[in-house]
């Protein structure tokens, strides 16, 4: 697997957890205009995510290893920190 496609499956990842978290935060109050944006920000990404790695053309991307490994630990916290919230 090489790392176009890690940084834009992470993407994937982050937006349905940006997603997940956004609707969380609402259950218990109601959603909000900022669960709602979040939401909506999360879709957005992962939906960007997954039209990239359809549509790209591979010859011409060039990814870092420096930004892969940005987005995967942002990535990585972000979880740990979601995980967090629902069992607090």
């Amino acid at each position: 697997m090489n790392r176009f496609h890690l940084y834009h499956g992470t993407y994937l990842l982050f937006g349905v957890v940006v997603v997940v978290n956004a609707l969380s935060s609402g259950v218990g109050s109601g959603l909000g205009a900022s669960e709602i944006l979040m939401a909506l920000g999360g879709v957005g990404i992962s939906l960007s995510s997954v039209y990239t790695l359809l549509t790209a053309d591979l010859d011409d991307v060039s990814i870092s290893r420096v930004c892969l490994g940005a987005i995967g630990v942002g990535t990585l916290l972000f979880i740990i920190g979601t995980t967090l919230h629902f069992l607090a």
